[in-house]
């Protein structure tokens, strides 16, 4: 029988491995970004400040492209850094989030009387961003390229300041000031784009009501009036960005709008692709059968969403981690009526996350006839992962309070087999990611050589009066094109009014 202060030494072991092994692969993400660039969009958008001023840049985008203003903000915010900002971009970013998650994390461990609570919830911050980032359809494009950096990421960070936030206000009944500020937050964070702001508000409204109907009066008073003010914030960023001209400009280029029934049926079953993409390998021959019965033109998008397949071992690993935190915390996390209600929150969870997650989704339907590109789709993969660490987290409650009732074993001596289970499998996949993501590594230096080649001879034929120049052609990047052979092309032509240039052509 292992006593409480063996546990804690275990566990305080483990989590040290747990933090230095997810932190590798962490590293290599960030190395392989620092030969990011300049790609299509940098050029456009950078030419728009310069010409538009960042006042006149977000009604320029309003108009004609659709609201983002938060992340049309941040991208004016890092402009000025150019070129020479970009390969920073992801470690900064993989850095802030962490941290930020942490600092949620740590509004949840500090009530569950352990030793060390911010080394706790700066394990479960890593491993929640390991494992969304790891699963990310295309982590290239999400992470890697600046705008799509800004516009996907950037989101899911402030989402995590927000729950932690949210978990600050237990107590008494908020202040005005806390109420102000959890609508101003909110409807900061929606404005970073359609995608977002669809599945914050489904979020927030979900906790409200989850919150609405709780048996704690204190959650009632201190929590409920906190998230109905995000709520509010958030609609009113979702209308501000569904009343924008640019939309209508947008949507030209896409097929017209579909029947409502389409949008459902479509995002219901693209919701289903997403929270089975861990089964798809053994799935896809039954999916290729029934799908484009259910959905005619689903060929259209099929084949990429049977490429998002992932392993089952990541969401594996982030509730078994869930479960050894309740497994090792001093006392049971479920008492008395929490006890009762666990197979309710057990059955909810995955509810929610289908929910949330199909908020997110039907955007690409509603708006493109398609589901939302790959690029986007890291933001409810973030949903998934914090999710299923709270699954695991009740479910090893749930199992601690019923071996502890029954007296069928000490749930302490269940601590030491899953502390090994678990590092086991985050040293496996630790492995296996960062292998993955430094094979990566050659043909992104040899790209941004060559990037920093023509950079180098555009610059030199603006300062030399030349009117045309021609570069070495570059190969796109996660999908994404840059600097190509054609000078009509659109990336040649923002590229050429980036550098004061009248045509640019790749060789």
């Amino acid at each position: 029988r292992m006593t409480d202060d063996r546990v804690a030494r275990v566990a305080g072991v483990g989590l040290v491995l747990g933090i230095i092994l997810l932190s590798v692969p962490l590293a290599a993400h960030a190395y392989v970004g620092s030969f990011s660039r300049f790609m299509g969009d940098d050029y456009c958008d950078a030419s728009t400040f310069r010409r538009e001023g960042l006042v006149g840049a977000q009604k320029y985008f309003y108009n004609t492209w659709g609201a983002v203003p938060t992340t049309i903000l941040l991208m004016a915010a890092v402009d000025p850094g150019g070129p020479a900002l970009a390969p920073w971009l992801p470690g900064i970013a993989l850095a802030v989030w962490v941290v930020t998650l942490a600092w949620a994390f740590a509004q949840f461990t500090r009530g569950l009387g352990i030793r060390h609570p911010g080394l706790l919830a700066l394990g479960l911050a890593e491993a929640v961003v390991f494992a969304t980032v790891e699963d990310a359809p295309n982590i290239v494009q999400s992470l890697y390229l600046r705008i799509p950096m800004l516009a996907y990421v950037c989101p899911v960070i402030a989402l995590g300041g927000y729950v932690g936030f949210c978990r600050q206000s237990l107590g008494g009944p908020p202040s005005r000031g806390r109420l102000l500020a959890s609508a101003i937050v909110a409807f900061v964070a929606g404005s970073f784009g359609p995608v977002y702001v669809a599945m914050q508000t489904t979020a927030i409204a979900v906790a409200l009501a989850m919150s609405r109907t709780t048996d704690g009066t204190r959650v009632k008073r201190s929590l409920s009036p906190v998230l109905a003010a995000g709520l509010a914030g958030s609609i009113a960023a979702l209308a501000f960005i569904a009343v924008a001209p640019g939309n209508t400009k947008r949507a030209a280029f896409f097929p017209p709008k579909p029947p409502l029934t389409y949008v459902v049926r479509s995002t219901a079953l693209a919701t289903m692709f997403m929270m089975a993409r861990p089964a798809l390998p053994v799935l896809e021959p039954a999916v290729i059968a029934a799908v484009p019965r259910m959905l005619p033109d689903a060929t259209r998008w099929l084949d990429r969403a049977l490429a998002m397949g992932t392993s089952p071992v990541v969401p594996l690993l982030v509730m078994l981690l869930g479960g050894l935190v309740a497994m090792a915390v001093p006392r049971s996390p479920f008492e008395g009526a929490a006890a009762r209600r666990a197979p309710m929150w057990l059955i909810a969870l995955p509810g929610v996350a289908f929910v949330v997650v199909a908020a997110a989704i039907a955007v690409g339907p509603f708006g493109t006839s398609a589901p939302p590109p790959p690029r986007a789709l890291i933001m409810p993969q973030f949903v998934l992962e914090a999710l299923a660490l709270a699954w695991g987290f009740l479910a090893g409650a749930a199992v601690r309070h019923g071996v502890e009732t029954r007296n069928i074993v000490s749930s302490r001596a269940l601590v030491l087999p899953l502390t090994a289970m678990v590092l086991m499998l985050a040293a496996v996949q630790s492995a296996r990611s960062t292998r993955t993501t430094l094979a990566l590594a050659p043909a992104m230096r040899q790209w941004a050589a060559t990037w920093d080649r023509s950079d180098r001879e555009l610059r030199a034929a603006a300062r030399k009066g030349r009117v045309d120049a021609i570069v070495p052609r570059l190969d796109p990047v996660g999908g994404v094109g840059s600097i190509g052979p054609d000078p009509a092309d659109w990336v040649n032509g923002c590229a050429a009014q980036y550098y004061g240039l009248a045509s640019v052509t790749g060789r």
